[in-house]
């Protein structure tokens, strides 16, 4: 191989790099604020994706894998506080999700499997005082009651 071809070789890795590295890419309000900030792989969303109310306050985080949900989403609202907070696995939901009232006191929290409910559901009144169950299978409903309050 000669210096011309390594250095055309040396060219086309470099392309072919360049074309696979992330993007940032950032839309902004029509009054120039930024509205969201996200990594892009080509055509497809994969990093961190970032999304601001007007005043500049971080509304939500998200993760996306080769432009599938992949990773925590977390929503806030506009006071700062966490609204909702969960896990995507290859695009479905899984694990714990969380969902908040706004000020904080817990609106719902439960499990998901392979983006389907799964086990206990507990939902809260506005207070935080559990209020609503339900138990779930693989996306399921089994049974579901009021809690009584004491």
């Amino acid at each position: 191989m000669n210096v011309s071809d390594r250095s055309v070789s040396a060219a086309l890795v470099f392309l072919a790099l360049a074309a696979c590295a992330p993007d940032t890419r950032v839309l902004a309000y029509p009054d120039g604020a930024r509205y969201e900030e996200a990594e892009w792989r080509g055509a497809l969303r994969d990093g961190v994706r970032r999304n601001y109310y007007p005043d500049g306050t971080l509304e939500r985080e998200v993760d996306y894998r080769r432009g599938e949900p992949d990773g925590t989403w977390t929503f806030h609202g506009e006071d700062g506080a966490v609204l909702r907070r969960g896990e995507y696995v290859a695009g479905r939901r899984s694990g714990a999700w969380i969902e908040n009232h706004p000020g904080g006191a817990p609106r719902s929290k439960g499990e998901y499997r392979d983006g389907q409910k799964d086990g206990r559901w507990v939902y809260y009144d506005p207070v935080g005082t559990p209020a609503y169950e339900e138990s779930w299978e693989r996306g399921s409903l089994i049974r579901a009651r009021e809690r009584t309050k004491r």
